[in-house]
């Protein structure tokens, strides 16, 4: 996780919890088919509602992020982070891994720290860029961790994951284990208006130049002056 080198949190402060998310819009919910781990749908506790899960997920302070290069080597490292609608959000230091990994192959994994009481997201990421969308992180993320990162220090390494699936249950063994596991899968997110502008405006220069047929240098081929003996043999044919 990336943190201003010039500043530590206030010794004795807390995290703030309880930022509400916007709620996903869920395509289904099943139990995960893993036979000798899981029960059947209709047996145990039931499915998890999400809303509770989410807000779990909102209020933690520390976030375990998988990446992977585009060879397949994983990297795994913990950051902090914020939702942003329904989106998780999180700063890295432009030149770690984690951040050349997401640049080169967007997919992304997250999970709480809890081993017992899961919860587990995937989905893509991209980079933040736009001044607005990098607006709304900071006054998500200063707040939450009572941190002051300006903007000069986001300009670059915020990225955001869009969720396509999650998976939770509650607890370790047993029936909180076996009987509450639940997976959901999102429907695919709208892309956020700032980013669709900016891909419009990189398509249209691209098409632009594209279109553009490039300018040919016009050959002039210089003026030569007849020779004496040219002169006179054109003469001599005339008479």
């Amino acid at each position: 996780m990336r943190r201003p080198a010039n500043r530590s949190p206030r010794p004795g402060c807390r995290i703030r919890i309880g930022l509400k998310p916007v709620p996903l819009r869920i395509r289904d919910r099943s139990r995960p088919a893993t036979p000798g781990y899981f029960k059947a749908e209709s047996e145990g506790t039931g499915l998890i509602d999400w809303e509770p899960i989410a807000a779990r997920f909102a209020a933690s302070k520390n976030y375990w992020i998988g990446t992977a290069s585009t060879s397949g080597r994983p990297h795994a490292m913990p950051v902090w982070g914020v939702w942003l609608g329904d989106r998780f959000a999180f700063s890295t230091s432009p030149a770690s891994r984690k951040a050349r990994n997401l640049r080169a192959n967007p997919r992304i994994a997250v999970h709480l720290e809890d081993g017992d009481a899961v919860i587990a997201i995937e989905g893509r990421a991209r980079e933040l860029r736009a001044p607005a969308e990098l607006s709304a992180f900071l006054l998500a993320y200063n707040p939450k961790y009572n941190w002051n990162f300006t903007a000069d220090q986001v300009a670059e390494g915020v990225f955001e994951m869009t969720p396509e699936v999650a998976f939770a249950w509650l607890g370790g063994e047993g029936e909180s284990f076996g009987g509450t596991a639940t997976r959901w899968r999102f429907e695919r997110a709208a892309q956020p208006v700032e980013s669709k502008r900016a891909t419009t405006r990189a398509t249209t220069r691209r098409g632009t130049v594209a279109r553009q047929k490039p300018k040919t240098a016009t050959t002039h081929k210089p003026k030569t002056t007849p020779s004496k003996a040219t002169t006179a043999r054109k003469n001599k044919k005339r008479k």
